[in-house]
């Protein structure tokens, strides 16, 4: 205790951290040619031909839009009180926050990261401009199963 208290007085930093310093990630993406930013949009907000917008939902859901179309990644259920109802939901049971049993019957397209049947789940579907697959790596081990990765693309 008293060398932690002797740290304490010389290093207060090393104890502390050294305070939030100024952001760079902000100062690299304003200086990116061509990239805009959006805030506090609405799911429901319109957005521009050819452009993409990503939220954060909340823990590791994402919201990917754009042309039209909608997925969420990680999905648990619940995106939030809104009446947005994505095109595409993708899951893995690597945790129990990144799936849901009951996803909602509303969504046309949710996609299960898991082994059915005894066979790694195999996805490759296009809504629109969105392409959604997998890709199963064995990287990554989960409880029942390998976990596939999710990769969204947009042509």
């Amino acid at each position: 205790m008293r060398h932690f208290l002797s740290l304490l007085l010389v290093f207060p930093t090393l104890v502390f951290g050294q305070g939030m310093g100024p952001s760079h990630c902000i100062a690299l993406a304003q200086s990116t040619p061509g990239a805009t930013f959006v805030h506090r949009a609405a799911f429901t907000y319109p957005i521009d031909p050819g452009d993409v917008r990503l939220t954060y939902v909340s823990h590791s859901m994402v919201l990917v839009q754009g042309a039209g179309v909608s997925a969420v990644t990680d999905y648990t259920g619940y995106i939030g009180n809104t009446t947005l109802v994505p095109d595409v939901v993708t899951m893995n049971n690597s945790h129990e926050s990144h799936w849901t049993g009951y996803p909602d019957p509303r969504v046309p397209h949710a996609l299960k990261g898991w082994p059915t049947d005894g066979r790694p789940a195999q996805h490759w579907l296009q809504v629109g401009d969105m392409i959604v697959r997998n890709v199963t790596t064995a990287a990554m081990v989960c409880r029942r199963a390998r976990t596939p990765i999710r990769s969204l693309s947009s042509r």
